[in-house]
């Protein structure tokens, strides 16, 4: 392996001292690291820096951080999360993503508690052979900063950082390059303070060393940074303001026609050198490095999705003079144990894998796409047949799920609209949910009961959260109570006015406002 790609003894030395300076100095203030300072023993410092990893994986600091204090708020130690339900953590993970990530962590702590007695491994091998979940990052990061053991890590960050230092421009998603990352992480971790070490490289990443726009002149460490000497290297070989040439490493460079540089032929052998095809680019800088992939695109699911809502009339006994009064219920359905969101509460959802490509265009055009990806798109052209046809396929998946989860002749349909779509983005799948609300009411008072075996349940409207559903929920059901107020604003307005007057209300109910037909099953 050419010598270019690692550090020399000096160099190490001279970073490890420089890094971990700047590290006491500038490091953030995280939660997980003042627990770290209230630990009474290296264990609960490591069930601490584990769930801080797990959380963290596939997902922002900022975002992490409220979700990782109220996690260790209710399960502080690995014998109280044991003693958790599945349940009670996918409750408490929701909205975070990745749920089996909490899962694992339930399945490892009580993996820790019957058979190592509550001890976690010590070592980052036992721990990633004996943890579900557990890969070759999270066991050397929880090895090195709560047991101190003198192994690197290599995330995100780290690979970024380690990449732009040596100049390291192949494929990080290729076997042979993550080799030598690792190769090169273990070769400068500090043998004294591996966890600070690993930390402030990780640090570095977040802060100064980021994928765009780089801190490059508040790095630390930037006088032994490759991708930083070449961007200083090339501004002297400019002959004119027209042809640009950069020498890569005191080797010539051939020019191509569209303005490229190529690197000697010698180097494109070379697994870490950067690709023949993707040669450095002048106006990138050290955001040549690292080079990834591109990113695959997500698949499209179209999937159409019922909000069934029961005015239910109970009496409240917990209130004086109790009445009986009206209490809005939703009917969610778990999810298999298994796949997507496994465990999770949802509404009534089913794939419509034979959608009409002419609806699915219909859809992108005559959509008025919101700016947050968290509203619901409305449809600006309901006349159209398009919208007709669309509008018949999720009223048909909402008649399928009334037929088979409530009882026949319980109920009637006060109301019912098809309300929109909402776009949901998880890391591989595109999903685009076309939304129906049905108002129910109880014939007779009835109770509306639910099929046997339908893993469904009605949740009262202002407890819906209290189920462990995920965010993709939170926001159907939310935009749609933002329409109920909308539209009751709307009636409030129209009142007294002529108009409103010579209109026939058929319903004075708030939900009569949006509804668009009546019918009864």
């Amino acid at each position: 392996m050419n010598v270019s790609y690692k550090f020399s003894l000096d160099e190490v030395e001279s970073m490890r001292y420089t890094l971990l300076a700047w590290y006491d100095a500038h490091k953030r203030q995280l939660p997980w690291r003042e627990y770290a300072l209230t630990c009474s023993d290296a264990n609960s410092h490591a069930y601490a820096v584990w769930v801080s990893e797990i959380m963290l994986q596939q997902t922002r600091v900022a975002t992490v951080i409220d979700y990782y204090k109220r996690w260790m708020m209710k399960w502080p130690d690995l014998k109280s999360l044991s003693q958790a339900s599945e349940e009670e953590v996918n409750h408490m993970w929701s909205g975070l993503g990745y749920y089996s990530r909490g899962r694992r962590l339930l399945q490892g702590a009580i993996k820790v508690t019957k058979e190592f007695e509550g001890n976690m491994p010590t070592k980052a091998a036992l721990l990633m052979k004996e943890l579900p979940g557990v890969g070759r990052y999270t066991s050397s990061a929880i090895s090195s900063i709560a047991f101190s053991e003198p192994v690197g890590v290599v995330d995100g960050n780290v690979t970024r950082v380690l990449c732009r230092m040596r100049a390291i421009g192949g494929n990080t998603t290729k076997k042979e390059v993550m080799s030598h990352l690792w190769s090169v992480a273990n070769h400068i971790v500090h043998e004294e303070r591996p966890g600070d070490f690993n930390q402030a490289l990780m640090e570095l990443g977040a802060m100064i060393c980021l994928p765009k726009n780089p801190k490059c002149s508040s790095c630390p460490v930037k006088s032994n940074c490759k991708a930083l000497r070449q961007v200083e290297e090339q501004s002297k070989f400019y002959f004119n303001k027209k042809m640009k040439k950069l020498l890569i490493e005191n080797k010539p460079a051939v020019k191509k026609e569209d303005g490229a540089v190529l690197i000697d032929i010698e180097n494109c052998a070379d697994p870490l050198a950067l690709p023949e095809c993707e040669p450095w680019d002048p106006q990138q800088g050290v955001m040549n490095y690292p080079r990834k992939p591109k990113k695959k695109i997500p698949r499209n699911d179209y999937v159409a999705v019922t909000v069934l809502e029961w005015i239910s009339v109970e009496c409240q006994p917990s209130v004086v003079n109790a009445k009986m009064l009206p209490i809005s219920k939703l009917l969610i359905i778990q999810r298999p144990n298994t796949g997507l969101l496994a465990g999770l509460w949802e509404f009534p959802s089913k794939p419509l894998n034979s959608i009409p490509e002419s609806l699915t265009i219909f859809t992108n055009k005559h959509c008025k796409r919101k700016q947050k990806r968290s509203e619901i798109n409305h449809f600006d052209d309901s006349s159209s047949p398009d919208f007709k046809q669309l509008e018949k396929l999720v009223s048909k998946s909402s008649d399928v799920f009334l037929r088979q989860l409530l009882t026949p002749k319980s109920y009637e349909i006060k109301n019912r609209m098809f309300v929109g779509c909402l776009d949901h983005l998880f890391s591989h799948i595109h999903q685009t949910n076309y939304i129906e609300h049905i108002t129910l009411n109880s014939v007779d008072g009835m109770n509306l009961d639910l099929a046997e075996k339908s893993n469904a349940k009605w949740t009262e409207c202002s407890r819906l959260q209290e189920s462990a559903i995920s965010s993709v929920v939170s926001k159907i059901y939310k935009n749609c109570l933002c329409l109920k107020q909308q539209c009751k604003k709307e009636q409030q307005a129209l009142k007294g006015t002529r108009s409103y007057k010579k209109r026939k209300v058929i319903q004075s109910d708030v939900n009569a406002v949006y509804s668009v037909k009546k019918q009864k099953l």
